[in-house]
């Protein structure tokens, strides 16, 4: 099961703008369930995906896998968790 409460991730641009890719997003994906995630082009699927995939962190909200909340696990914690 994976779950996100109020996930957010900004970049800062060389402009010194802030660019926020996802806003307030929470979402809950059971067990063995099969989600499809469809937006247009700079929407924040890909940074969402890559934060669920432990492959970036979000600047704010959290992540949980099984229950356990993985956004304060180390680097090398999420690379175990990953393989």
């Amino acid at each position: 099961m994976i779950r996100t409460e109020n996930l957010c991730k900004s970049y800062h641009c060389h402009t010194r703008h802030e660019v926020c890719a996802i806003q307030d997003v929470s979402l809950h994906i059971p067990k063995n369930s099969f989600v499809v995630l469809h937006g247009p082009s700079g929407s924040g699927k890909t940074t969402l995906l890559n934060i669920i995939g432990t492959l970036d962190r979000p600047t704010n909200g959290k992540v949980f896998m099984s229950g356990e909340d993985i956004t304060s696990f180390s680097d090398i914690a999420l690379s175990r968790l990953r393989r």
